[in-house]
């Protein structure tokens, strides 16, 4: 087994393929909408919404579970990873056979069958690639992770421009972005055989349950809470409107978040097994946490208040004319990455204290309010409505994951950190109605620059405190 790195070696490493790939990625998924247009953009996210859920559902927990296991005891990694392997895939075919006879009952959710199958395949090999790319996490040895992160890159890249060069429809986008997923899954599951080790195959299956599937339940809520609300926006929006178009529209703003979720999970990747193994040390932990928030927060705020203020502008430049009536949902949704960033950090706190049964209960109320908000306002305001529901979510769970870690969480640090993004968006929101005649770059750049010179003012972000949050050594 490999020796394990260190929070910063680890976080130096997704870092570094993240500065490289992100950008480029981001620019292709931007290319990608743009060229594909609104309506077959809208077709191929409703596939992948629509089979994410179902797989979602049946995923079980397992991904978590595995990390918390594994991270505090290495050596139950054959015995684990040979059953949740196949777990796995076999969740994913079953997936698959469900969502064809929900697509054959309704026919709106199924654009086209080469699509359904074309996502079912993406969705079965994206599932399976995390679990893999999880066990790098596990182990602490996030360099693994990140050469999986570039060959999937690389490969949905060159597969990819070849339909958007000759032939932008949904149908062949789709196909080749799958088999560049499979490939993927192919070289990462090659590496674990080689860096990690050969679990061999299962030969006990009576010590699933009790030791895999049921100890797992108690994540599976949370997963199953956020692969549903992520994307019953775009399914509900399909069944209500019938519109590929607001689809479409909807899930450009997504992609904004998309690209965001970056920021939290380079910094909460390396950090999760750190505190599951050092639970027991609470100052520690609240220490980690509350940096990790901090930090987390105010990248939120400068990436997304620009967005939020001149959502038009920068919508017309990332997607083109086409979404223009997209823009007021891409600035509602680019608020939510604020709550997005905090709950990556307080959800991870959930997770590794083992509070998932708490949890679960909030969990089930947030995803009933969240459909009924959506069935609501869909019909009200189109795709604002779904937006605004999405917002509202998110800060709806970071309400209640403050309730089930507040004795971890240091809140007064929190309520601080609030009232400076407050005082300090307030401040940059004033820029572009006081000197409207700016251009557009110079608006974006006075407002990060007040932003991030304010949190250097107020001490939110320091180069201490970075190195604080690091400082974790491999124990």
């Amino acid at each position: 087994m490999p020796p394990k790195q260190t929070i910063r070696q680890n976080i130096t490493w997704l870092v570094a393929v993240n500065l490289i790939s992100k950008p480029l990625w981001f620019l292709f998924l931007l290319i990608s909408a743009r060229i594909l247009g609104p309506s077959e953009f809208g077709k191929y996210m409703l596939s992948i919404a629509y089979m994410s859920v179902l797989i979602g559902i049946l995923e079980g927990g397992i991904d978590i579970h595995m990390i918390r296991t594994v991270a505090s005891n290495p050596n139950r990694f054959h015995s684990f990873f040979s059953y949740t392997l196949w777990i796995k895939i076999g969740s994913g075919i079953v997936a698959g056979m469900i969502a064809f006879c929900i697509g054959l009952a309704v026919p709106s959710l199924v654009p086209s069958w080469i699509l359904f199958i074309a996502a079912s395949i993406y969705t079965i090999a994206n599932t399976l690639l995390t679990h893999l790319r999880f066990v790098f996490r596990a182990f602490e040895v996030m360099k693994y992770e990140a050469w999986s992160i570039v060959i999937e890159k690389i490969s949905v890249t060159i597969l990819c421009s070849a339909p958007l060069i000759f032939f932008p429809f949904a149908d062949e986008y789709g196909i080749l972005f799958s088999l560049a997923y499979v490939i993927t899954c192919i070289v990462t599951m090659r590496m674990i055989f080689t860096k990690i080790g050969n679990p061999g195959l299962p030969t006990n299956w009576r010590t699933v349950i009790p030791e895999i599937i049921k100890p797992a339940l108690p994540f599976a809520a949370i997963n199953i809470f956020i692969i549903v609300y992520l994307r019953s926006g775009t399914i509900l929006l399909t069944i209500m409107t019938q519109s590929d178009l607001l689809v479409g529209y909807f899930n450009a703003g997504y992609r904004l978040v998309e690209a965001f979720v970056l920021f939290p999970s380079t910094i909460i990747a390396p950090l999760y097994p750190v505190l599951a193994r050092r639970i027991n040390d609470r100052e520690e932990v609240s220490r980690l946490a509350s940096d990790a928030i901090r930090i987390i927060l105010s990248i939120a705020v400068i990436v997304s208040v620009p967005i939020i203020l001149l959502h038009e502008e920068v919508t017309l430049l990332l997607f083109g004319e086409e979404y223009r009536d997209a823009a007021l949902s891409v600035g509602i949704l680019s608020f939510a990455m604020i709550p997005i960033g905090i709950n990556w950090v307080m959800g991870t706190l959930v997770a590794v204290t083992g509070r998932q049964t708490k949890a679960n209960y909030y969990i089930f109320f947030i995803t009933v309010g969240n459909i009924l908000l959506l069935i609501l306002l869909i019909p009200l305001l189109g795709v604002e409505g779904a937006a605004i529901a999405v917002l509202l979510t998110e800060f709806a769970i970071v309400s209640a994951n403050l309730l089930l870690v507040r004795d971890i969480i240091n809140i007064p640090q929190l309520v601080k950190s609030f009232g400076k993004v407050v005082a300090l968006s307030i401040v940059s929101f004033i820029i572009p109605f006081t000197f409207p005649f700016l251009h557009f770059a110079l608006k974006i750049f006075s407002i990060v620059v007040t932003l991030t010179g304010g949190f250097y003012v107020f001490r939110m972000i320091t180069p201490n405190d970075l190195t604080l949050v690091f400082r974790e050594k491999v124990l």
